[in-house]
């Protein structure tokens, strides 16, 4: 499970605020003051603070109805405003209403974001304050206004602090030796516990020097760009994060600052509009991209995109791990030149097996195969294309059996294959049909074409063995019969022991 989205910090009203109000009532002789700040409802203003004795100010959720015009102040100076009558009478209680006077009032804002309104009160029986109020109260708006923006800020980034400290806690389960797609599963999960989006898209660097990303997950929508496509960094949403290793939010793509999602112009093949992105970055350096896109425009919030910063840097840097984790296992465990297993990780792969068979009581068959005569082909072609006829030999082994058994280049021009539950009898079909595909086979490189066959052996498990050692014995003396009576052919170690 994901860690709960952190809520907008709703700042308080420090005592320090008196100060303000005692240096207002002196400089405005018969005022008086209050703070109200925005409610957990986010609809509200609740009064907050004030110097009176006489209750001015009702104490309940307010100004539902009242319509704030943010607009109007210069740089820096918060607007200020007075108060018409029916406003008023919402702010003010029934006792305060009979006395007369005027009301001015300013909206406190930080980051563009309301968070509450500064009220005087001034014994005036004039309801258009003179200059010299307006001042004052704009200049007691600045210092309220400072300190609950720094409030405010320091609020948030404690919850974003405890958000993060939750989120790298349960990082600590993550298993970087598992899949990659395992830790795109939850990448996406933790991004679904916190925002709504329609599409989450992780994009990869496909190598460490070229601009083109790769879509490896898709949560959502799959069209367009399902996972498996490839598409150039420059001048489209999900390639600019990359390429600029930034954060970028966009309310409505349509409206620029780039010509596509993915692709340039393709902005008009779907409904999607607001898009948040973030770089995906290992050691320093920007690996790909983890982007949420709405149908809905303005989804996206500047602190939406420092939460997704946040996943991108735990769960992110996990899927980097994990995918460098198996660069570096592929390289231990395969052979470079087959993608085959190379020959300890086979003999290991092997051995896993027959545990799990004697546990089950299954069978097993392995099967040894050598290509014919490669010698000469070697001799008479080159090692290069010797290379090329074991690369496509390996090729056709691969694509002759199951998903499930297993396939590995032993040395030199020499496999082996396990199959999977199944005697030496059911095996043979497999057998065969590997023999007969390598044969029906055009060698064909370089200009040089060839006819390739080989020999197989085939060994039993449990008929003919019970260690990895023994079945692979038997299982090269039946292939090497195959050999010795001309090859193109699949002789099964039964035969030999009768």
């Amino acid at each position: 499970m994901a860690p709960k989205k952190p809520e907008l910090h709703r700042p308080v009203l420090p005592s320090s605020y008196t100060e303000v109000f005692d240096l207002l009532e002196r400089s405005l002789p018969g005022s008086s003051a209050a703070v109200y700040l925005m409610g957990e409802d986010g609809k509200h203003l609740v009064l907050a603070g004030d110097n009176s004795t006489n209750e001015r100010f009702n104490k309940k959720p307010l100004l539902s109805k009242l319509s704030l015009d943010l607009s109007g102040g210069q740089a820096g100076v918060p607007p200020a405003m007075s108060l018409a009558a029916p406003d008023q009478a919402v702010l003010l209680s029934k006792s305060a209403r009979s006395k007369g006077g005027s009301l001015i009032a300013s909206p406190l804002s930080a980051d563009d974001r309301f968070l509450g309104l500064l009220v005087v009160s001034l014994k005036s029986e004039s309801e258009n304050p003179n200059p010299v109020a307006w001042q004052y109260m704009q200049a007691a708006a600045r210092i309220v206004q400072l300190n609950l923006a720094q409030e405010s800020e320091l609020g948030d980034l404690n919850q974003f602090n405890s958000f993060l400290t939750d989120m790298v806690g349960r990082s600590r389960d993550l298993d970087i030796t598992g899949s990659a797609p395992d830790i795109m599963n939850v990448t996406a999960a933790a991004a679904a516990e916190i925002f709504a989006f329609d599409r989450l898209t992780i994009s990869i660097r496909i190598s460490e020097t070229g601009d083109t990303l790769q879509v490896i997950h898709v949560a959502g929508s799959p069209k367009p760009m399902p996972v498996g496509s490839e598409f150039l960094s420059q001048n489209v949403c999900h390639g600019e994060v990359f390429r600029q290793v930034k954060g970028i939010a966009l309310d409505d793509m349509s409206a620029g600052p780039f010509e596509g999602r993915f692709e340039v112009g393709d902005l008009a093949k779907g409904s999607l509009r607001s898009f948040a992105g973030v770089p995906i970055i290992e050691a320093g350096v920007s690996k790909g991209t983890l982007a949420v896109e709405s149908t809905q425009a303005g989804r996206y919030s500047p602190d939406d995109l420092h939460l997704l910063t946040a996943i991108s840097q735990v769960y992110g840097t996990a899927l980097c791990w994990t995918m460098r984790y198996q660069e570096v296992h592929a390289l231990a465990t395969v052979d470079g030149l087959t993608g085959l297993l190379n020959s300890r990780s086979f003999t290991q792969r092997m051995g896993e097996e027959l545990e799990r068979d004697s546990r089950y009581g299954h069978e097993m068959t392995m099967l040894m195969l050598d290509i014919d005569n490669f010698k000469s082909v070697n001799d008479t072609y080159g090692h290069l294309y010797g290379n090329y006829v074991i690369k496509q030999t390996a090729r056709l082994i691969r694509s002759s059996i199951r998903v499930a058994d297993v396939a590995g280049r032993l040395g030199g021009d020499e496999f082996g294959v396990v199959i999977i539950n199944s005697d030496s009898h059911s095996s043979r079909k497999t057998a065969e049909r590997i023999k007969q595909s390598i044969a029906n086979f055009k060698f064909y490189n370089d200009g040089i074409r060839s006819n390739i066959t080989i020999s197989i052996g085939m060994s039993e498990y449990p008929v003919h063995g019970t260690t990895v050692k023994d079945i692979t014995k038997h299982a090269d003396e039946a292939m090497y019969t195959v050999k010795h009576s001309g090859g193109n052919g699949v002789v099964s170690y039964s035969k030999l022991s009768k």
